[in-house]
């Protein structure tokens, strides 16, 4: 699989078919995911993601994630994305961001993610 394809897959089967099992197959066990916490700091490992995944799951009964573009070089995938979700109320929130990912033996190793939440939260907050 090229990286792009892995970042695709890691879209559908994580974000979209919501399989939480999909984290452990596709993430690295000490993966770490920048610019998720409300903190700053990053996000380490399988467990830490799986809560966030949670959390963000919590907040949407489904959820699509389109490549808008996509850039691969060597172990470098980076990705521009448009994020369309359904709340449990039937209201649509869409936001967009980009994310780079270290990809290392089919694994994300390291991800930098800037996705807007400020326009997420904004309509969430408007339901």
């Amino acid at each position: 699989m090229t990286n792009k394809q892995i970042l695709q897959a890691w879209f559908e089967q994580v974000w979209e078919k919501r399989d939480l099992a999909a984290i452990d197959h596709w993430l690295s066990p000490d993966a770490i995911c920048h610019g998720l916490a409300d903190d700053d700091e990053p996000l380490v490992g399988v467990e830490q993601f799986r809560r966030y995944a949670e959390g963000m799951m919590s907040l949407f009964t489904a959820m699509e994630v389109e490549i808008d573009d996509a850039i691969e070089q060597g172990e470098h995938v980076a990705a521009r994305c448009t994020v369309r979700a359904t709340t449990e109320t039937g209201r649509p929130v869409t936001f967009q961001g980009m994310c780079w990912f270290t990809v290392q033996n089919q694994k994300l190793v390291e991800g930098w993610n800037q996705f807007d939440f400020a326009k997420m939260m904004r309509q969430l907050d408007s339901r």
